[in-house]
């Protein structure tokens, strides 16, 4: 299968991707990208086409997209700009897949305005677009048929499912060495952005500590991306606050995913508290590490639980008060049964590895082509 991939050429939602064709050599993937590329130097198999918004770039890009693929498989579906230059130059026999990464666009497609009118247009004109979970396919289902939205989840990465002795970085061994394991470890590894809401996990530290509650620590981990104002209002409130001691911000290079799973396994709790998302690894990764976790009640994880409901999750309102009752609980001693932690590990190792998933997807696009 000869494939053009499109998507950021960094972070841990790109990586699997990038790993598994490197190590595929009967797939044929041409990546194309804007900016950074974490993966030039530890790839070899994967063809990189880097462009711009400069004319010259994009006229290059566009030669490559006329190409006979059998599929482009875009990530993200983002810019209104590739997207009319993927319809426009595109092979006829090529299908093209729009990867759907979050709620942000299939919102903005559901306003009747121009902007979602447009996106609208190249959606509809997009042969498959595929849902990483159910909640997002129930917000397209306003405006698309279910035979255009499946749901293919993507999953852990294999270095999860894996033991090995593997070199870690000497930032997670400088980060780990700092943790304190007298204090309750909570873990929050989202990007500020308006899906999360650190806010209200800065909130319930505050009503905390006024309670006199800190045996705790709570570690946002920073993502790839930092939008808006989130990230200096999380700052200011902290300080104001005067909770440095219980709010640490980490901001750290790109690490492995085996880093990040030795970092789970110091951690006593993870923290799911969403506005919106799709089904991500900070809420999948916990699990499978039998950790204990808090998360928000929105609809994806309610058809998590409502799929698979010997996970039990209790999904919490998203609520200072409620949340840091919820925290309080953990910090008291409170834990889940050994029974349902284990099956929630079985049911992720068995329905949410990405290794596994990704051939799901390629068998599925692979029926699509003549």
């Amino acid at each position: 299968m000869k494939i053009l991939m499109f998507g950021p050429a960094y972070g841990h939602n790109i990586q699997p991707f990038i790993d598994f064709f490197e190590n595929n050599i009967s797939f044929d993937l041409t990546f194309a990208y804007s900016g950074k590329n974490d993966f030039l130097a530890s790839t070899k198999n994967v063809k990189f086409v880097e462009y711009s918004k400069n004319p010259l770039s994009l006229c290059k890009l566009s030669l490559t997209i006329k190409k006979e693929y059998d599929i482009i498989w875009y990530h993200g579906g983002y810019e209104l700009n590739l997207l009319f230059l993927i319809h426009s130059f595109k092979n006829k026999k090529t299908k093209l897949i729009l990867n759907v990464w979050g709620e942000h666009i299939p919102r903005i497609l559901l306003k009747d305005n121009a902007e979602g009118k447009k996106y609208f247009k190249y959606y509809n004109k997009a042969d498959i677009i595929q849902c990483n979970w159910y909640g997002i396919q129930n917000l397209l289902l306003q405006k698309f048929q279910k035979t255009k939205l499946p749901v293919l989840p993507w999953g852990l990465d294999k270095e999860f499912f894996e033991n090995g002795d593997v070199q870690i970085n000497s930032t997670t061994e400088k980060f780990i060495s700092s943790i304190n394991h007298h204090k309750i470890n909570f873990f929050y590894p989202k990007s500020f952005t308006e899906a999360s809401d650190h806010r209200c996990i800065i909130e319930a530290c505050r009503l905390l500590n006024e309670k006199g509650i800190s045996n705790f620590c709570i570690y946002f981990w920073s993502g790839n991306v930092s939008r808006g104002n989130f990230e200096i209002e999380a700052v200011n409130n902290i300080s104001k606050y005067n909770l440095q001691d219980i709010i640490k911000i980490e901001k750290h290079e790109f690490l492995p995913f085996y880093d990040i799973k030795l970092i789970w396994k110091q951690m006593d709790c993870g923290l799911q508290i969403a506005i919106n998302d799709q089904l991500s690894s900070t809420l999948l990764e916990p699990m499978f590490l039998e950790k204990e976790l808090i998360a928000t009640n929105i609809e994806p994880y309610q058809l998590l639980n409502n799929k698979f409901p010997e996970l039990k999750l209790k999904l919490i309102k998203r609520e200072p008060e409620v949340l840091a009752h919820e925290m309080n609980e953990i910090i008291n001693g409170k834990r889940t049964s050994e029974t349902i932690l284990e099956n929630r590990k079985k049911i992720i190792e068995k329905e949410f590895n990405f290794e596994k998933n990704i051939q799901k997807m390629l068998d599925f696009y692979q029926e699509l082509i003549p």
